[in-house]
Order: C-alpha cells, then structure tokens, then sequence
C-alpha cells in the first residue's frame, strides 16, 4: 500500500497535520482572530517551503545560479562552509517566511497589534514546517526502521516546529514594533533617544524617521530569526542538542 506515492503523500500529511492542528489550537485558542484568515496565514506558509525546493530544481537547471554550490566550491574550510550554507538556508527560510505576514499585512492591514504580529508569524511558521514535515516523513517512511521513524516524528514535531516558531516569532515581535513606528518614535523623541540603525537607513534610502524606525526593525528582526536558525541548524549537524 505504502509504494503508491500519493497514499504515502496523504498518509504523511495526515500524520504531520496532527502536531500542527495542536501547536495552531494553542496559538489561537484564546484568539479572536477570524478562522479564515488563520488558514490564509497557514496555507500560504505551507507554499513557503515548496518553493524553496522549487529554487533548489531551478538551481539544478541554472547552475551558474546556485549559491549552495557557490559556497562548496569558494569555501574550503569545512567549519566555515557549514556556517555558510546553514546561514544561506536560515535566511531563504525566515526570508520566505516573512514575506507571507509582511505580504498579506500590506493587502488585508492584518496585523493591529503587537500580538497578532507574533500570531500570524508563529502560523505562517507552522504551515513551513507541516509541509516540511510532510516531505520528510514521505521520504525516509520505507528507508527506516519503525523506531527511527517514529524518533524522527517527535524531534521534528516537537523541537524542529518550535524552533521555526521561536525564529519567526522573533521576526513578528520586531515586525508588530516597526508596524507601529510612527508611536515609537515619537515617543522616542520626547525622551530624547535616538536609534542608531534607523539614522542609518534613513539616510541611506532617504526616509522619514518612523518609516526608517520600521525598516530598521524589519531587518532587525530578520537578521536575529536567520542568526537564531543557522545556529540551530550548526547545532544539529555536529549532533550538540539532544
């Protein structure tokens, strides 16, 4: 039954589903955010991570294009080219993630507040990792023992999906501050402070202070999900978390 690939496909999305119904029931449970912009949120980060394995396929085809290979063959010390494959995956992954919630945000004015900011984040993160989940479980089903495959369900239901929601829920923090600069800003004002990376994007790109605020918390946040998850992801690959 199992060597049918679509029965395999459906049968690891069912499998998978189940951690991502509990980890959005304990997001939302005491949320009043519309249910249909919920799936919205999740179902288009459950796209994230195929097309991330479609930019991989066009690497394949281009490879001049491919920055994984790039890294192999102009990085020679093997710490180093780790670090720099695992911070060119952690950033295509939080990049892709934040589009979804800074996307979406721009169309539907999403996020009001602070809160929903992390929300939608942590879900837009949950759908990445549910359809990861989904490829990983297809792929190793019938190359793996019972226990090694039940061991791997737990780790990535479990540590690998918080991991991605700590990463993104960093990003939604910084996003919901920066969707509220002009507030922030003023405040800042009155008190005299000032922030050094806004004054710097503000005079690079010629903004207003509210809106270099945001920016400048925009990438703030990014930067600190893609540092957060390339470490992770050099933790593992050396076997130093559990």
């Amino acid at each position: 039954m199992f060597e049918n690939p679509a029965i395999l496909l459906g049968i690891s999305a069912i499998v998978a589903g189940i951690p991502a119904a509990v980890w959005l029931y304990f997001i939302f449970s005491d949320s009043n955010s519309s249910k249909k912009i919920i799936a919205l949120v999740f179902g288009l980060g459950c796209l994230t991570a195929p097309t991330l394995l479609g930019l991989q396929y066009v690497w394949d085809i281009f490879p001049q294009f491919n920055l994984d290979a790039f890294i192999q063959e102009n990085i020679q010390a093997q710490n180093t080219q780790f670090i720099a494959t695992f911070v060119l995956f952690g950033a295509m992954e939080e990049i892709i993630k934040m589009y979804v919630v800074t996307a979406i945000d721009k169309k539907t004015v999403l996020i009001k507040t602070l809160n929903n900011s992390i929300r939608y984040s942590l879900a837009a993160a949950l759908g990445f990792s549910f359809t990861e989940n989904i490829y990983y479980l297809s792929q190793f089903w019938q190359s793996i023992s019972g226990g090694e495959l039940f061991g791997m369900y737990i780790f990535r239901s479990s540590f690998t999906t918080c991991a991605h929601l700590i990463f993104s829920g960093i990003f939604g923090y910084f996003y919901g501050i920066g969707k509220f600069s002009i507030q922030m800003t003023e405040q800042q004002k009155i008190l005299g402070k000032t922030n050094l990376g806004s004054r710097i994007i503000g005079r690079i790109f010629n903004l207003p202070r509210s809106q270099a605020y945001q920016q400048s918390m925009i990438f703030r946040g990014l930067f600190t999900a893609i540092a957060m998850h390339a470490t992770y992801n050099y933790l593992l690959q050396f076997n130093i978390l559990p």
